[in-house]
């Protein structure tokens, strides 16, 4: 009975997403406010909030990277830390035995490692190299973006998987959330 739920809303949900998005279809040449553009700019996803995503754009414009893809059951909590430098953004899931997941956006001289550390592992995911270590307590998943002049370090981390119940700390699945991580407009 459960499962039928699902599928019944699963399929309400991506009637409404489709009908709303060919009835938002219409031809570049009509689209000259500047209230659209700014839409179209920012990602359309539900990862990070909009709102969310004006602000990061707004606020930190050079390091305004958001990821698009999150481990399943996570979703966006809050976010901290936001000047011109980066920020950070907590996703938690639905489950108390679970811990956060950060996402670091941050500036880096160049004087600066743009790094956090030796690498253990090295995954390439959708073409994005994507470099990967742990400690005793946490884990990082990393990548350094050249843009314009700027270096910018984008950073998942987490605590250390400590048992089966975690399978999100696996390092595939932190490198794939920075990996998916794409600039807003």
């Amino acid at each position: 009975m459960k499962a039928s739920l699902l599928f019944c809303a699963v399929a309400i949900v991506s009637t409404v997403a489709a009908s709303s998005s060919a009835a938002t279809s219409r031809p570049a040449a009509r689209e000259s406010s500047a209230g659209s553009r700014a839409a179209k700019q920012l990602l359309p996803t539900a990862v990070v909030p909009l709102r969310v995503q004006r602000l990061l754009k707004k606020r930190a414009p050079r390091a305004a990277y958001v990821p698009i893809r999150l481990p399943r059951g996570y979703h966006y909590d809050h976010h901290e830390n936001l000047n011109r430098r980066g920020f950070d953004i907590f996703f938690r899931c639905c489950g108390e035995n679970f811990a956060w997941i950060g996402f670091d956006a941050d500036l880096v001289k160049r004087s600066e490692p743009c790094n956090q550390g030796t690498a253990m592992k090295a995954f390439r995911i959708d073409g994005v190299v994507v470099a990967w270590n742990a400690g005793h307590n946490d884990q990082h998943a990393w990548r350094c973006v050249r843009r314009g002049g700027s270096r910018l370090l984008l950073t998942v981390s987490g605590a250390a998987s400590r048992d089966v119940g975690t399978s999100w700390r696996r390092p595939r699945e932190l490198a794939a959330m920075v990996a998916s991580a794409r600039p807003i407009g």
